[in-house]
């Protein structure tokens, strides 16, 4: 809408302050071009977090994998700690908000992912590592079909995606810019 008409100013009338930017890393963390066939993590640059790639092949990595919760932390988490997956043993699950920084609201329905960066992303629940506060037997989930983010029993056998790096969006995050605007840094890439 223009000036003066209905709905003018309205949230949805700007482009995210923080659009999505990916890069695909090998192995060894080593960025790669945005045209490489082959990958293994994926750093976001907005977030400065590094995830994990799901594969087709039966491996730890493989996309039909299901854990409980529970499970998801101990054996899946573990693995990838125990193997130093990428160099690394720092793997958790991500947090609620970690996750749904994942999310595509510009894709209608699932995978609601980048998934030229994120192949075999199934669109069913993801788990995450955020306990639902008000009864400790849930934890939150995001479900790739639909950007929908809602809680479930710990039981229930999701699908999950590793994460490593530092918490995205705590408080110290933050710049205040000094003209009553606050803005997030951009993470070096």
């Amino acid at each position: 809408p223009q000036p003066e008409e209905d709905f003018y100013g309205q949230d949805a009338q700007y482009a995210p302050c923080n659009p999505h930017s990916y890069t695909k890393l090998d192995g060894n963390g080593n960025a790669l071009p945005d045209d490489a066939i082959e990958w293994v993590m994926v750093r976001d640059n907005v977030t400065g977090l590094i995830w994990e790639v799901k594969t087709d092949d039966g491996s730890v990595h493989d996309k039909d994998n299901e854990y409980t919760w529970q499970d998801a932390q101990d054996i899946f988490i573990t693995t990838l700690n125990l193997q130093k997956f990428g160099g690394h043993s720092d793997w958790r699950l991500p947090t609620v908000k970690e996750l749904s920084t994942l999310l595509d609201s510009s894709i209608p329905f699932g995978p609601t992912i980048k998934t030229v960066f994120f192949p075999n992303t199934q669109s069913s629940y993801h788990w995450t590592s955020t306990t639902y506060a008000k009864d400790p037997i849930f934890a939150w989930f995001v479900r790739f079909y639909n950007g929908e983010v809602i809680f479930w029993e710990k039981s229930a056998s999701f699908y999950v995606r590793a994460v490593r790096g530092g918490e995205c969006g705590s408080f110290g995050n933050f710049v205040d810019n000094g003209d009553g605007t606050v803005s997030v840094p951009q993470k070096a890439a």
